[in-house]
């Protein structure tokens, strides 16, 4: 679990500590199970920092180290007792060494709605007494709910891998990014470049006036900008500068990227979640209508994509 990103994160916070460690102490102040996961952790500090700063922690497997799954438990110190309303035994009345990890680590996932926590039990203890009980969590959480519920986010279409070499402005158009026809349409993706990443909306390929266009680490990685139609105006309806928020450019690493286009209304970000750590918007006062075909270009840079999916809403 880390504060962030590779991108500059926020020293400031409250009592002396910053954001995301003033968050974590007090999460674990708070805490009144006898053992907390850090996915548990994660959960609950992840949305608070993420609203209240420009950045979003992130918690997942460092990749290529050789993980072999589990993750680490927080144990309330064998001198702390937790408070009486909660009825849970206090843990100075528990040798630490008889603690059983296979049901700290249960306690800690029991209640949890990510698959992923069942299989990392099932991995690190294939023969506890829980794992046909994380099997059915499991199959649970692939199970499409009947009740469709508003604002959930659903995945209509996907694109693994996208190489966009210096194009001078002209455009990619994949027959299978194409938005929803109604609706807001969101695209998020993962990216890699050094300059000039330009994402597009627009109501059929061949109109370049009725588009909108977001530049995003343009004039060497100096500025972001949204624009109607191509390349105009080219200075954007709006912009944002490398010096008022670092965060809002391409970085030269895999960082994950999205926008949201829902009646003339444009928003651009940076973060896993399509609602966190925008650093561009504008409403468009003559909306263009059902802008649902979605392109990529640049100009003198070429850049990577990976993992694009266009969801519904």
């Amino acid at each position: 679990m880390t504060s962030g990103n590779k991108t500059p994160v926020s020293d400031q916070g409250s009592e002396g500590h910053s954001v995301f460690a003033y968050q974590l102490l007090k999460a674990l102040r708070n805490n009144t199970k006898p053992y907390i996961s850090t996915h548990e952790i994660y959960s609950r500090i992840a949305p608070i920092i993420a609203n209240n700063s420009e950045q979003t922690p992130m918690c997942r497997p460092i990749r290529n180290t050789n993980d072999q799954g589990g993750q680490f438990i927080f144990v309330v110190s064998t001198d702390t007792t937790l408070p009486v309303e909660n009825k849970v035994p206090s843990v100075s009345t528990i040798p630490q060494s008889t603690v059983d990890n296979d049901a700290i680590f249960w306690q800690s996932i029991k209640d949890s709605n990510d698959p992923s926590l069942f299989e990392a039990y099932i991995n690190e203890f294939p023969n506890g007494p829980f794992v046909s009980i994380a099997k059915i969590k499991i199959r649970q959480s692939s199970t499409p709910k009947k009740s469709a519920e508003k604002n959930r986010s659903e995945v209509i279409s996907m694109l693994k891998h996208m190489e966009v070499p210096p194009k001078r402005g002209r455009y990619i158009w994949a027959p299978t990014l194409r938005a929803a026809t109604s609706g807001k349409k969101i695209v998020l993706f993962e990216a890699l470049g050094k300059s000039d990443m330009v994402v597009a909306f627009a109501r059929t390929p061949e109109d370049d006036s009725a588009l909108y266009e977001i530049v995003i680490g343009g004039w060497g990685n100096t500025q972001s900008v949204i624009r109607k139609g191509r390349q105009t105006p080219h200075g954007g309806h709006v912009r944002v500068n490398r010096n008022q928020n670092p965060n809002a450019m391409i970085s030269s690493y895999w960082d994950t990227y999205w926008v949201t286009v829902e009646n003339g209304h444009i928003k651009v970000g940076k973060s896993e979640v399509h609602k966190n750590n925008a650093f561009l918007e504008w409403t468009d006062p003559n909306p263009i209508q059902n802008p649902q075909w979605i392109g990529f270009s640049s100009w003198d840079r070429k850049f990577s994509l990976r993992n694009i999916r266009i969801l519904s809403e």
